[in-house]
């Protein structure tokens, strides 16, 4: 795979309800393989999720989305994923390396498909150093959550576990070809999560484009 998943070509059929065909997924008995295993480090000035709006956990507003690496085989290259919380909207863009100048610009190249953003929030990894020129970018504030209070990442964890269902933790990213990554993304986004029912994340999220104005 030679660069990030095309999002223009994603947003072009993101409408569209995909085949829900049968699919082999994978489940590794004993192990919960959800967790993106990559290391917490120093960053400078980051904001903590105590700071955050409490409106974020109630999922009152499309715009507040939650960051995360999904890590391939050997620990390199990777994935990085974007969840809506309140649509539970999903995107990932693949990554060749985990360095900081990397993220930044998959994450800001996965926004603008989007509505407006208002809070981003990831874990400590070393990989969101660049927090303060990602909000900037987007006009958005990042938070982290703390290194030991799992509900605080869950709705990522979640996401990842739902990947890892058709791409084991095995997989090598370099072997996954961009038109499976937009095939992934348009299974996630068209399957319905216990949390909205019977609305798959696509309904959710196009159904709700003119959001009541809420405290910024």
């Amino acid at each position: 795979m030679n660069g990030p998943a095309s999002i223009s070509s994603w947003t072009t059929n993101i409408k569209a309800l995909v085949d829900l065909d049968i699919h082999l997924r994978y489940r590794q008995k004993g192990k919960k393989p959800y967790a993106s295993h990559h290391r917490p480090g120093k960053i400078p000035n980051r904001v903590s999720i105590d700071d955050r709006t409490a409106m974020v956990e109630k999922r009152l507003r499309l715009g507040d989305r939650g960051l995360d690496i999904i890590i391939g085989r050997k620990h390199c290259p990777a994935q990085v994923s974007l969840v809506e919380r309140k649509s539970r909207l999903s995107l990932i863009a693949y990554l060749a390396n985990k360095g900081t100048e990397r993220v930044k610009q998959n994450i800001i190249d996965l926004c603008p498909p989007l509505s407006k953003v208002h809070r981003l929030t990831s874990d400590k990894g070393k990989e969101f150093s660049a927090d303060q020129s990602i909000g900037q970018s987007l006009a958005a504030n990042f938070y982290f959550a703390h290194p030991d209070v799992s509900w605080q990442t869950r709705l990522n964890q979640n996401t990842n576990g739902r990947i890892r269902q058709y791409f084991v933790k095995s997989t090598s990213w370099t072997d996954i070809s961009e038109e499976q990554i937009n095939r992934l993304i348009e299974k996630l986004n068209n399957r319905p999560p216990k949390s909205l029912g019977i609305k798959t994340p696509n309904q959710a999220f196009f159904r709700s484009q003119s959001p009541v104005a809420l405290e910024s």
